[in-house]
């Protein structure tokens, strides 16, 4: 993704670690991001929060309505209080579910037991099938 802040930008990777498709809210936060560091036209955003221009659109009348970003002017957008204190929950909602290092969840569990895995690309611990 492009156009992320640091707590943002390791935010997003935790959640869109798939290659593929980002969600609305992922969108959401890509351009509030790009709106944190000036105003700017729709054009600019639509490059920096690498969209096409009738997802841009619809993202950015989307949040119009919510009143996380306005209109400064007949060209340029800026994003409100209200969209800075989104980011903010956001923030700090990515950082309170952000697993822990896999050391840090191994080093808990007794190794002989628990067989480690890489699943959606988090890392999980079932427990192992003795014979």
């Amino acid at each position: 993704m492009t156009c992320k802040n640091n707590k943002t930008e390791s935010a997003q990777m935790m959640i869109c670690m798939q290659a593929g498709k980002r969600s609305s809210l992922e969108i959401f936060v890509s351009i509030l991001s790009c709106l944190t560091e000036a105003e700017l036209k729709k054009t600019h955003i639509t490059h920096k929060a690498n969209l096409d221009s009738r997802l841009a659109s619809k993202y950015i009348n989307s949040l119009v309505e919510l009143n996380l970003i306005s209109k400064k002017d007949p060209s340029f957008y800026v994003i409100t209080a209200r969209g800075r204190d989104f980011l903010k929950q956001y923030e700090e909602l990515i950082e309170m579910i952000e697993p822990k290092s896999a050391k840090t969840v191994q080093s808990r569990l007794p190794s002989d037991n628990f067989t480690p895995s890489l699943s959606d690309n988090v890392l999980a611990y079932s427990p192992r099938i003795q014979s």
